[in-house]
């Protein structure tokens, strides 16, 4: 009883504490609360409109209890389930043979539904027991009366509790009785997300992903390009149907809604060891992710064409889960540091220099080194591209204007510089 009691308590505001209406019945067999004057309960000049009907039960096993009402001017002309809206019930109330708690209103959205007659029944009772029913009414709303406390107010054409319904459309307010949680948008009120458990779904779902498929026509400069807006990771990938042997492909990245790109390194999903901000198609299949909070967009370049039957699938995908990937440097051994270190020779010098690149592939200046380094010059307005005897700018690294390659070379005459025509050039640094 006490639970109950409380649960009628958080139903109602303490203005509205004191009925209006009650009366109670007691229960042994199945039967009909017919009042002092064999009706019911006469409700035609009190006109409560609101209702709370609490029970407990001890000894049946099974039975049903039911809230009913009547119209009739001077008498009730047949009791049926009540015409009004049920605003809370307790679960299995009615049969819970322990006890429950339901609360009800007769007006629904607005107009007053007329209950002059009021009862309670209990009918297939089994075994022997008894229930207690105890049923308080409010006169609140349109039907007139002493008003009903935080959330109607007399006259107000609403009971207390107030029900409050809207519209379910997209953009409306959420609706339902009682009224749903929901979450502004920025210009519309919208419902909450959930799960099947009712947890509230924190992140919106992954959008789909951009795709675009790249074959020898495809033009260079070519782009595949994502929003990062509200995003803080995005998953790059590349899918080789055919032979491919030659084309390279660039990540990048605008801080300022597209109008600047820069290089972004990507970190391959197979590797938490090393990242790039390119890749060869000839290559194969990869995939790559990073951390872009704070960016505008993301894109793929195609940065020098493949001249073969095969084609290139690019995807590309932002997440709102972000990870800043960092790179991990493994454990020192003899295998890769010590004996590295060990094997370094030279003499101890440094030399640098600078070289034109034309349309020609054209080794650098004869130097032995130990370690080369090759930056494209800043003011270059076309890419460089490096590599070994017979690299072409489809077949070479791609330097842009300021990005440099360095690798340990025993000759700087090692690495050939070209571009596609005249007017770039690189510096070139050694040690020895």
């Amino acid at each position: 009883m006490k639970i109950l009691l409380l649960a009628l308590l958080c139903i109602f505001p303490l203005a509205a504490q004191t009925p209006n209406c009650q009366f109670s019945a007691t229960f042994t067999a199945n039967g009909t609360y017919l009042g002092p004057g064999g009706n019911g309960f006469d409700n035609r000049n009190i006109a409560c409109v609101t209702w709370a009907v609490q029970y407990e039960a001890q000894g049946f096993t099974a039975f049903t209890l039911s809230f009913e009402s009547s119209v009739g001017a001077t008498t009730p002309t047949s009791y049926g389930a009540y015409t009004g809206t049920t605003i809370f019930s307790s679960p299995s109330f009615g049969t819970n043979t322990t006890g429950g708690i339901a609360t009800y209103s007769n007006l629904q959205t607005g107009t007053v539904v007329a209950t002059p007659w009021i009862t309670v029944k209990l009918a297939s009772a089994m075994g022997s027991g008894t229930v207690r029913v105890f049923v308080s009414g409010w006169q609140t709303g349109a039907t007139g009366g002493t008003g009903g406390g935080g959330g109607g107010g007399g006259g107000s054409g609403c009971p207390n509790p107030c029900p409050v319904v809207g519209t379910a459309a997209s953009g409306s307010p959420p609706s339902g009785d009682p009224v749903q949680i929901g979450g502004f948008d920025g210009t519309d009120l919208r419902v909450l997300s959930t799960d099947a458990a009712g947890r509230v779904n924190i992140l919106g779902g992954q959008p789909a992903a951009t795709t675009a498929t790249w074959t020898s026509a495809t033009p260079m400069n070519s782009t595949v390009a994502v929003s990062t807006v509200g995003y803080g990771n995005v998953l790059a990938a590349v899918v080789i149907t055919g032979s491919v042997t030659s084309g390279t492909i660039t990540f990048e990245a605008s801080p300022d809604g597209g109008t600047t790109w820069l290089p972004i390194s990507m970190v391959a999903i197979n590797s938490t060891t090393s990242s790039a901000s390119g890749w060869a198609l000839s290559s194969g299949n990869n995939a790559w992710q990073m951390f872009v909070g704070g960016l505008t967009n993301f894109r793929v370049r195609l940065s020098s064409t493949f001249a073969s039957g095969g084609s290139a699938e690019i995807l590309i995908s932002p997440s709102a889960i972000a990870t800043e990937f960092q790179q991990i440097v493994g454990q020192a051994s003899g295998a890769n540091l010590h004996v590295d270190v060990d094997s370094l020779g030279g003499t101890g010098t440094f030399n640098a220099g600078q070289q034109a690149v034309t349309g020609t592939a054209v080794a650098l200046p004869t130097h032995a080194a130990n370690s080369v380094c090759v930056q494209a010059l800043l003011e270059n307005t076309i890419n460089v591209y490096i590599g070994p005897s017979g690299v072409t700018t489809s077949t070479g690294l791609e330097l842009t204007p300021g990005v440099a390659f360095c690798g340990q070379l025993n000759n700087t005459n090692l690495i050939y510089v070209i571009a596609s025509t005249t007017g770039a050039s690189v510096s070139w640094a050694l040690t020895d």
